[in-house]
């Protein structure tokens, strides 16, 4: 607390002894108009095991948002890979969903269609989305765009 008195800096955090006891402690400078009056002290959590606690939960609440952080990332790009097929039909939408389902599996997907009718931008979009085309999957492969059809005879 001299410290405080003597810099009119705050201190946070400081480990005195109480009881014979660690505790966490503050002391902030108190002004009025301008004037240092005096220093007020409190004592922030009882004992190095509660203060031990409370930092563990912080750890598991940072790993927490960080896990919502990444989901919510994958989410916006899941809609922004989608939102490139165009349309708002029910039939789109069925699209839509038909491809996150298919990318939440490792199957091999087959793409019918007339010419012309966007094969390739949805086969692009599941391997875009699926863990293939992710990067962190070893190495992000290429997606094997043909411009071609894929299968002989069709």
């Amino acid at each position: 607390m001299k410290t405080v008195i003597q810099t009119h800096r705050p201190i946070i955090g400081e480990i005195i002894n109480i009881n014979q006891s660690p505790v966490y402690v503050s002391y902030l400078p108190i002004f009025q108009d301008g004037r240092f009056e005096g220093v007020l002290m409190w004592q922030m959590l009882q004992g190095m095991e509660r203060a031990s606690k409370a930092a563990k939960m912080v750890e598991l609440l940072q790993q927490e948002l960080a896990s919502v952080h990444f989901n919510l990332e994958q989410i916006k790009q899941e809609q922004r890979i989608l939102s490139e097929i165009a349309g708002d039909s029910p039939a789109v939408a069925q699209l839509r969903m038909e491809i996150l389902q298919a990318v939440r599996t490792d199957s091999t997907v087959l793409i019918q269609g007339e010419a012309g009718t966007g094969k390739e931008l949805v086969a692009c979009a599941i391997h875009r989305l699926s863990r293939r085309g992710k990067e962190g999957f070893g190495r992000r492969q290429p997606f094997p765009a043909a411009g071609r059809p894929c299968v002989p005879g069709s």
